[in-house]
Formats: C-alpha cells, sequence, structure tokens
C-alpha cells in the first residue's frame, strides 16, 4: 500500500540534538549544584508533559521540577542558536518526499519556538505543513495523541502515516497511535517490546529512503 503521510520527530531523527541536550542537562545540573544521574537522561528522551516532570521530580526531588524543565530547553536554545547538526540522510529524504507531494509533519515533545528556531536554521521549515509540540498535547509520548494530532493536520487517518523515531517512547507512540512506525536509534537501542513489534529498525534516515522506494510506499 501506498501510505499517504509521513511525522517526523525531530530531537535525535532530524537533527543530531539529543547530545546537546545532555550538555544542557549537566550545564544545569552543574549550576544548582546537582548530581545528574545518566539514567534520568536515557529515561526522559522522548518524554514531554507530566511525564517529563515525574521523571525530573523522582531524580531530584527537593527541586521545583517545572523551572528546571523550562530552564534546560532555554540552555538548549542558546546551544542552539546558530548551528543545528543535522542526521545523515535528513536532507534527502525530505527532498524526496518533497517532490513526490508527500504531506509532511513534525511531531515534538520539544517546544514550538525551539522548534521553530531548529526549522528556520536548518532550512527545513519549508517541508512541513504541520507541526504538533509540547504545547499543543496533553499527554506525552509513549501516549499516542501527538500522532494522532499530527495526522489530524494533515487531515489523513493514522494508519495512513508513516511515522519516523529515535526513541523508544516516540516508538510506542507510533505503534499506539497505529501508525507504520521506523525506529532509527539514537542514544537508545530498541527494547525486547520493540523488537517482538512490526517495527522496522533501521540504521539511519538513507536506510528508509531505500525502504520506502523498494516497497513502494510512497
Amino acid at each position: 500500500m501506498k501510505f499517504k503521510a509521513v511525522i517526523f520527530d525531530m530531537d535525535g531523527l532530524l537533527f543530531d540534538t539529543e547530545k546537546v541536550f545532555n550538555k544542557a542537562w549537566q550545564t544545569l545540573a552543574d549550576s544548582r549544584g546537582l548530581i545528574l544521574d545518566l539514567r534520568m537522561l536515557d529515561q526522559l528522551r522522548g518524554t514531554s508533559g507530566k511525564q517529563m516532570l515525574k521523571i525530573i521530580n523522582n531524580y531530584w526531588p527537593e527541586e521545583d521540577e517545572k523551572i528546571l524543565m523550562e530552564e534546560v530547553f532555554k540552555v538548549a536554545e542558546v546551544l542552539l542558536k546558530e548551528y543545528v547538526p543535522i542526521k545523515p540522510g535528513a536532507v534527502e529524504l525530505l527532498n524526496i518526499l518533497q517532490k513526490r507531494s508527500v504531506p509532511m509533519a513534525i511531531a515534538t515533545s520539544s517546544p514550538r519556538y525551539l522548534v521553530e528556531r531548529n526549522l528556520q536554521v536548518t532550512g527545513f521549515d519549508k517541508f512541513f505543513e504541520a507541526i504538533v509540540c509540547r504545547e499543543d498535547i496533553h499527554n506525552g509520548k509513549p501516549d499516542p495523541e501527538i500522532f494522532l494530532k499530527a495526522a489530524e493536520k494533515l487531515k489523513k487517518n493514522a494508519q495512513e502515516c508513516i511515522v519516523l523515531e529515535d526513541a523508544v517512547h516516540g516508538v510506542k507512540a507510533g505503534l499506539n497511535a497505529h501508525c507504520k512506525t521506523f525506529m532509527i536509534p539514537d542514544l537508545i537501542q530498541p527494547d525486547e517490546e520493540i523488537l517482538n513489534s512490526d517495527v522496522l529498525i533501521l540504521k539511519d534516515l538513507n536506510q528508509v529512503i531505500d525502504v520506502l522506494i523498494k516497497n513502494d510506499w510512497i
């Protein structure tokens, strides 16, 4: 079957920004005299909202988790102000989808100001018809809300959409939305649940291009 739209995660999928967020968290922790547990970083990848706040509170219960969440995005914004590292195959994939008139959306746990900044800096803003970000949802990944809203904005059924993700929470959100879901792992590898699902696990976005064309999915 041909799919009618593609929904992209952003951090760790289009942009090599997970390492930037690691640095932002370390900078924030150092400024407040906090000990940063690397397990927290792994658990935070792909999350937003209540789930993100809960994870922060679990590791730093004496701190105001809402303030910390806002501060870390502001630190990341400074780090990404002039240069946003692009993942291999991203430009090629976006160009192919655009040439084939495949609608595209961003569905990310990052705040809108950071999403828009990253897309403008890289010139990727011209590719996307819709953006769904942290402010637009009540329930973060792995809840399917973000992908269902992205499909709705594109005027497609979720089952007609391909989701491209790098993080475990995001992949499970794609599955829960009943989208055709690809995982291109960044810093975290798929867990047993994902390995036993029908998720396609690929090395990079260049492989995504090969699979889409070979299977005549776009």
